[in-house]
């Protein structure tokens, strides 16, 4: 994992931090053979469970404005949706990226109780490639995402 904001670099930059980390994974399930009858796996990694895992974020955040903007990056690799059973291999969804963005502002005087929220969620919108062996099993794309919200703090 790092963490770091951009001052540090150039003074101009103080506003900008970038957020970033990696996770490798290396899971194993074992099946006892009475197990088998129906599961055709044996050895395999846990269900749900991608090997890499990358995360990245970038936030631009202006507190004397009451403004921040957040970029983020996520990448998901290969991974068993469901488990194959009676002979059929496992149901595996290839790797794939996501992009999301945020932008935020407080507003109401010194005391800043409303907010107001921006959400872009999937821009990539990027195809879920399910396979069961060489073959498609489901493929879809889940599509954008935009909201708007509002926020007012009581307290």
């Amino acid at each position: 994992e790092l963490r770091k904001n951009l001052g540090s670099i150039w003074s101009k930059l103080s506003d900008v931090s970038l957020n970033f980390n990696y996770t490798y994974v290396s899971s194993a399930v074992q099946l006892g053979e009475q197990e088998l009858v129906i599961n055709t796996t044996s050895d395999r990694p846990l269900v749900g469970q991608a090997q890499n895992v990358v995360n990245a974020i970038v936030v631009y955040d202006v507190p004397k404005w009451g403004f921040d903007a957040r970029a983020f990056f996520n990448f998901q690799g290969e991974r068993i949706t469901d488990v194959g059973q009676l002979g059929l291999p496992d149901i595996v969804e290839r790797g794939f990226p996501s992009f999301d963005m945020r932008f935020s502002k407080t507003l109401g005087g010194e005391s800043k109780p409303w907010g107001i929220t921006f959400d872009m969620q999937n821009l990539l919108n990027r195809q879920h490639d399910q396979r069961q062996g060489d073959l498609p099993y489901r493929v879809y794309r889940s599509g954008r995402d935009f909201q708007i919200g509002v926020t007012y703090n009581f307290y």
